[in-house]
């Protein structure tokens, strides 16, 4: 199609009236992105801020208004998602396995610290707590909370794979966690992960002072 007939399809096509957000990604994601505007959506990209936007000669960054959102500062998931929220469609490029990646390196940096033995509940937060208050998780907790962030949106994919993730979370747990059954285990292995969560969390928005008095009160700082 000639580059001024898409021109005047644009907005006026026959998705005329629908917006999409579009995570800024390689491939499939824009192309899907490039598509949809040229049947007159509305595109509007988030750019990871401090990198490069598309070229005005790439093609298949045309036709998009953008906005620059830095993930890792405090309230910048919190714009993506109400962007997210009053949009009829969101585009993204994770591919198949980021989930299950995520899950395998939280596992890792817990598995040395709990041992083989099986623990209490109470004893497992003991031994998670100085992984949780160090920084060498800080990348992968960054991204378990972005990943929820999104879950609550109710956009697909992420709350699927977030649930996925966090039903592999609780089994690992479960068979780390003293109990004769397995749905006693995993009851525990799920009040283990609402405090380790609540910490990492408290952590990330109050900052580590905050997360190490609830630490102490809780008896294991």
């Amino acid at each position: 199609m000639p580059g001024r007939e898409l021109k005047q399809m644009a907005g006026n096509g026959p998705l005329a009236g629908i917006q999409v957000i579009e995570l800024a990604g390689l491939g499939p994601a824009p192309f899907c992105g490039m598509m949809l505007g040229d049947l007159g959506a509305e595109i509007i990209r988030i750019d990871r801020a401090g990198e490069a936007p598309w070229g005005i000669g790439d093609i298949l960054g045309r036709g998009r208004k953008s906005i620059a959102v830095d993930l890792k500062k405090p309230g910048a998931a919190a714009i993506v998602l109400r962007l997210v929220a009053d949009a009829d469609a969101f585009i993204e490029g994770f591919r198949p396995g980021v989930a299950e990646r995520l899950g395998a390196e939280l596992q890792t940096l817990l598995a040395k610290a709990f041992g083989e033995e099986r623990q209490s509940p109470e004893d497992l937060l003991a031994l998670a707590w100085p992984v949780l208050a160090s920084r060498r998780g800080d990348r992968v907790f960054a991204l378990f909370f972005e990943m929820i962030g999104f879950a609550s949106s109710g956009q697909e994919p992420y709350p699927t794979m977030v649930r996925g993730l966090m039903d592999a979370w609780r089994d690992w747990l479960a068979e780390r966690v003293v109990g004769d059954r397995i749905d006693v285990r995993r009851r525990r292995a799920l009040s283990v992960m609402a405090r380790i969560d609540g910490l990492l969390l408290m952590r990330r928005t109050m900052g580590n002072d905050a997360a190490v008095l609830a630490a102490r009160e809780m008896g294991i700082a």
